[in-house]
C-alpha cells in the first residue's frame, strides 16, 4: 500500500528544471534512475519562499517536488520515505554532489538497488509537471564586480562568448558580456550611472541555469534590497532599485512595492518620477 505521505506529495506542483519529458517518464517508470535527493528552500522577492524535495535521475534530468505545503513533520516523513525506498540514492546537497551530478550523474548512485515500489508514483509526478521557463532573470548586487560574476559563470560551466565584451570607461568593469553553454546564453549588462548590473538567461533550460547560479556559484543578488533602495534618500539607490523593478517584471510589477512606487511618483525629481514603472495589474505580487 502506498504510503500516506506519498500520497499527499502527489498533489503539489512540479518544476521541470530540464525539458527532454520523455526523457524524464521513462527514467521515471524505473526506480533505479534516481540517484540523487535532496531538499532546499528558495527565496524570492517576487514568488516568496518555497521548499522543494529535487530527484536527481541518472540521465541528468532533475525534477523539483514543491514541499511548501508540507509541514515539517510530514516533510521529513517524507525523505525518510524516499530514503528508505531508494537506498541508492546519495542523499542531502553539496556543492561536491552537485558538480559530480553535472560530471557524471551515475556517480552518485549506492548500493543496494532501490525496490520498484516507487515506480508509479515518480511517474505521476512527473507527468503532472508543467513546462520549464525558458528565460530567466537575476539583478546582480550592485558591489559584486565583473570578476566575481565571472567566477561564477565558470563554476557553472558557462564560457564567455569571444568578442561579447564591450568595454566601459573602467577596463576591469565592461558594459556588457555573454556566456552561453551551447544551449543557454546569459547576456549581462551593466550600468556605470546606478550600477545596476542584471542577466538575462535564454534557452531551454534557462531556470536551470538560473536556479545553479543561485544555488551553487551563489551569486549575490539585488532582490532582498530593492525595498531599501526605494526608501533611500540617495538618488543613484533609487534610480537602481527602479532599474532593478523593470528588468525583473517587464509587464510591470503588480502589487509588488506600490506603495513606494506610488510615492515615488509624486517625487520632486524628475528622472525618479520618469523611472517609475506603470502599475500593471496583469503581474502577480
Amino acid at each position: 500500500m502506498m504510503p500516506m505521505i506519498l500520497l499527499m506529495a502527489l498533489g503539489v506542483q512540479l518544476t521541470h528544471v530540464r525539458p527532454m519529458v520523455h526523457r524524464m517518464r521513462a527514467a521515471a517508470s524505473r526506480t533505479d534512475e534516481i540517484v540523487w535527493i535532496y531538499d532546499h528552500t528558495t527565496h524570492g522577492s517576487r514568488r516568496g519562499t518555497h521548499d522543494y524535495v529535487t530527484l536527481g535521475l541518472e540521465d541528468g534530468t532533475r525534477v523539483e517536488l514543491q514541499t511548501t505545503h508540507l509541514n515539517d513533520d510530514d516533510r521529513q516523513a517524507l525523505l525518510d520515505e524516499l530514503q528508505a525506498r531508494s537506498p541508492h540514492a546519495t542523499f542531502g546537497f553539496s556543492p561536491a554532489y552537485a558538480q559530480a551530478f553535472r560530471s557524471d550523474p551515475r556517480s552518485l548512485r549506492r548500493e543496494p538497488q532501490a525496490k520498484p515500489a516507487t515506480r508509479d508514483i515518480i511517474a505521476k509526478l512527473v507527468a503532472s509537471a508543467p513546462p520549464p521557463r525558458t528565460s530567466a532573470r537575476i539583478t546582480v548586487a550592485h558591489d559584486c564586480d565583473y570578476a566575481q560574476i565571472g567566477h561564477c559563470m565558470a563554476q557553472c560551466e558557462l564560457t564567455l562568448e569571444p568578442g561579447s565584451l564591450r568595454p566601459g570607461i573602467d577596463a576591469s568593469e565592461p558594459l556588457g558580456a555573454c556566456w552561453s553553454n551551447g544551449s543557454e546564453r546569459v547576456v549581462y549588462v551593466f550600468d556605470p550611472e546606478t550600477r545596476l548590473r542584471t542577466l538575462a538567461i535564454d534557452g531551454p533550460q534557462a531556470e536551470y541555469v538560473r536556479n545553479d547560479l543561485l544555488n551553487l556559484a551563489y551569486i549575490p543578488v539585488l532582490e532582498a534590497k530593492i525595498p531599501v533602495f526605494l526608501e533611500s534618500s540617495d538618488r543613484t539607490d533609487v534610480l537602481r532599485a527602479l532599474g532593478a523593478i523593470a528588468f525583473l517584471y517587464p509587464n510591470g510589477p503588480g502589487k509588488l512595492y506600490r506603495g513606494a512606487l506610488d510615492r515615488l511618483r509624486a517625487h520632486p525629481d524628475g528622472r525618479i518620477r520618469g523611472a517609475v514603472p506603470q502599475p500593471s495589474s496583469s503581474s502577480g505580487a
